[in-house]
């Protein structure tokens, strides 16, 4: 027996907005190209998977999306340490960010 997975309203998707605003405040980080580019496709990458599992009919499904976008968050903090970026506020969204993503992949299905 599948669990049916809340749909979540993008509108009121916390996690989501979280997410825009985090890849927004990376587009001003300053590294060379091929981080840069690195970097932005893994923040774009948790906004779309977010995007994608709160879509997904059952709690495994969505469970799987947003382990995804668990797993590119980690691959933006990877990056941020190893170009030795020390940003308050930046370091502060990506935190949150990841404490909201954390609590997504922990629910119990």
């Amino acid at each position: 027996m599948q669990i049916l997975a809340k749909q979540r309203d993008m509108k009121n998707f916390k996690t989501y907005h979280l997410s825009i605003d985090f890849f927004h405040e990376l587009s001003n980080i300053k590294i060379p190209f091929y981080l840069q580019d690195q970097l932005l496709r893994a923040a774009s990458s948790i906004t779309l998977n977010l995007a994608e599992g709160s879509g997904k009919r059952t709690a495994k499904d969505q469970k799987k999306f947003f382990y995804q976008a668990y797993g590119s968050y980690k691959e933006c903090r990877a990056i941020l340490d190893l170009m030795n970026i020390k940003n308050k506020q930046l370091d502060s969204k990506l935190e949150i960010l990841g404490a909201h993503l954390w609590k997504l992949v922990q629910y119990k299905i």
